[in-house]
């Protein structure tokens, strides 16, 4: 997880924060996948993951990496697409939250989602199924 991380997301991470290295390699224990996170696997190769927390009228996206070298080929589509078919057949609302500097913004904006808040670095987003 920590490798997807960094390699998808830390630029992003350090240009609004910096990059801790040793605090990141801790947050993410090596070989521990915490429950709410389900690792995106392609080719028999972990990928990816995603993580999601879930109520009873929402699904929030707290997390999406994939490898920059599987961006782009509908993976993500398939992955978010199921999240979306899952939230309508429970009238859930499904959210997220993306840096602003993301080129996923634009991504996400295709598969439904809208703008509905911002903070310093990141826009929050959300889809009514």
């Amino acid at each position: 997880m920590y490798r997807v991380k960094f390699t998808a997301l830390g630029r992003n991470i350090e240009q609004a924060w910096g990059w801790d290295d040793e605090s990141w390699a801790k947050y993410y224990q090596f070989g521990k996948v915490p429950p709410d996170v389900y690792i995106i696997i392609a080719d028999d190769a972990d990928i990816g993951w995603i993580a999601l927390k879930r109520s009873d009228d929402s699904i929030c996206i707290t997390g999406i990496v994939l490898l920059p070298e599987f961006q782009g080929n509908g993976i993500g589509t398939r992955v978010i697409g199921g999240i979306l078919h899952e939230a309508r057949a429970s009238s859930a609302v499904v959210r997220l939250e993306v840096f602003k500097t993301n080129p996923a913004v634009g991504f996400y904006k295709r598969l439904g989602f809208g703008v509905t808040g911002e903070t310093e670095t990141h826009f929050r987003m959300k889809v009514f199924s």
